[in-house]
């Protein structure tokens, strides 16, 4: 009788954990964590103001960025941001008015998450080396998701090589949550979706369909 009720609830839990589930195919980096790293580079770079170098040329040091990961597009924004003070960047030291070093002490992302609820819960079939998964029933539940970026310049002359300005830590964050608060999943976030300015904080509240 026992292992007939084992097999029973097993055989429940299976239909009642099964559903419909769409094809996906997930990119190395998931949307989320590209939009926080992507969002702490363009609002750190933006709050830099380089309205003293505007007109003149400049060449780029980008080799104390060579520890990160996303350094790519963080070297793509700063000239994209130079640009907009019709800063000109050149490829020789020798033709430029300035050498722009940047480096970045952080940009990475963190993730926590807290449950309150029942954990998934694996229940064995009997007579068979087989489990099933019962998923986890959270009752309130954080998924907290966190970038941070920290950037630097070093400005100095490119004829004399002497220091002309220093740009001392320029600092950002993004984050993004999802939440289950009895049951009724909902986000957070501070990221700049729906919006054309990534410079701007946002805090905008949305519901799961």
């Amino acid at each position: 009788m026992k292992h007939l009720f084992l097999l029973f609830a097993a055989a429940a839990a299976l239909v009642c954990t099964a559903c419909s589930t769409p094809g996906v195919t997930n990119t190395a980096r998931n949307s989320v964590e590209e939009m926080l790293l992507s969002s702490v580079i363009e609002r750190g770079i933006s709050s830099i103001d380089f309205e003293a170098y505007a007109g003149k040329k400049v060449n780029m040091d980008y080799s104390n960025l060579a520890p990160q990961v996303d350094k790519e597009f963080l070297m793509a924004y700063i000239e994209l941001h130079l640009a907009r003070y019709g800063i000109t960047v050149v490829k020789d030291a020798a033709d430029a008015d300035y050498v722009f070093k940047a480096a970045s002490s952080v940009l990475a992302t963190d993730m926590d998450r807290f449950l309150l609820g029942i954990p998934s819960l694996p229940i064995p079939i009997p007579w068979a080396n087989l489990s099933i998964v019962i998923p986890e029933i959270p009752i309130f539940s954080r998924l907290h998701r966190t970038a941070w970026g920290r950037f630097f310049f070093n400005i100095v002359d490119a004829k004399t090589n002497e220091p002309v300005q220093i740009v001392d830590g320029a600092k950002s964050e993004a984050y993004f949550n999802n939440w289950v608060v009895c049951f009724f999943p909902f986000k957070t976030h501070r990221l700049p979706i729906g919006d054309d300015n990534p410079g701007e904080l946002h805090f905008l509240w949305f519901w799961n369909d």
